[in-house]
């Protein structure tokens, strides 16, 4: 009987041992996995052509970020452009250089809410002068938007100067910008119910862990019927070609597109992103636009948004069964 006592505890430790090689490499399949998600199923449906310019565009952007890197700690940063008005007594923006990808430009989108206070969306540096500006404004600063990853850099430091705002994340991203040490972060979701926005959720056809979110807002010009304009948070881009041409060209940056870096890694349905822009903003779609204002370049204010946003869709984000890109 103790014989068997023996064996029969030594079976147990040898399983004990099995389950837990087994949950080890359960938890590295996990891991390997996270890349092949994100990175290479995305490589393996582009063309010879796709990958040679993907390629370099990563050649490009660990270069100059490097240079950008060390130009930064050398001589600081750029500073802020003066605050522009988009849209009277509606929409402002202020443009900014990002030191992500290299130095390049972005906007911050001050949006007046409906009760006079602002809503700043990809907050910029947060240089003396630019709080000096944005408090100028008639209004408090009442909302912080933090709209996905790549624009996370100053949102911490705008909500120390104005404590009393609301910082707003998508429900994906909340975890991300509590960890930058921000006590409280309000849903994105939540907050659009309060204003009345409409947020845009590509996240099904997008193979990054966070979804890309677009706000339609109601605008306040001087015509007396509903405005709407779209705020874009890199999902559109409109970048100045002259501006930056060397590090844009192979990411596909320049002009009123899906910039081809987004298009390649981040898209995982082409066919389906462009629909869901489409059904939303698009010719036909759920909201008649008076503009588009962007992350990244100027805005486009016409009644021929609609018919911009379709026709360039088309071009620039195919469907994948019809070849090309």
């Amino acid at each position: 009987r103790e014989k068997e006592r023996k064996r029969e505890r030594k079976r147990e430790r040898e399983n004990v041992k099995m389950e837990g090689k087994e949950l080890e490499e359960t938890e590295k399949e996990k891991g390997k996995k996270k890349l092949p998600d994100f990175l290479g199923d995305a490589l393996r449906t582009l063309t010879i052509r796709e990958k040679l310019t993907f390629f370099l565009m990563f050649i490009v952007i660990l270069c100059f970020g490097v240079i950008d890197a060390i130009a930064s700690r050398l001589f600081g940063l750029w500073p802020n452009k003066p605050i522009h008005e988009v849209v009277p007594d509606f929409i402002y923006q202020m443009q900014y250089t990002m030191h992500t990808v290299g130095c390049h430009g972005a906007n911050m989108t001050i949006l007046r809410l409906r009760n006079g206070n602002l809503a700043l969306f990809s907050p910029a540096h947060p240089f003396p002068p630019s709080l000096d500006q944005v408090s100028d404004l008639s209004g408090k600063v009442e909302v912080i938007v933090c709209p996905n990853i790549f624009h996370d850099s100053n949102v911490k430091a705008w909500s120390g100067f104005f404590a009393d705002a609301r910082v707003v994340a998508p429900n994906a991203i909340k975890e991300h910008v509590e960890k930058m040490g921000i006590s409280q972060v309000i849903s994105l979701e939540e907050e659009a119910e309060r204003q009345g926005w409409t947020i845009v959720d590509h996240s099904p056809f997008l193979r990054h862990i966070f979804p890309d979110i677009v706000v339609c807002a109601e605008g306040k010009g001087d015509k007396k019927e509903r405005e709407e304009y779209l705020i874009s948070f890199d999902t559109l881009q409109n970048n100045k070609a002259e501006e930056g041409a060397l590090v844009w060209l192979p990411m596909g940056w320049n002009g009123f597109r899906v910039a081809r870096f987004f298009k390649f890694v981040l898209v995982a349905d082409r066919s389906g992103f462009r629909k869901s822009i489409e059904a939303a903003v698009g010719e036909g779609g759920r909201h008649r636009l008076s503009g588009v204002v962007f992350s990244h370049g100027p805005p486009l204010l016409s009644d021929e948004v609609n018919s911009a946003i379709s026709s360039t869709l088309s071009v620039h984000l195919p469907d994948r069964d019809t070849g090309g890109s």
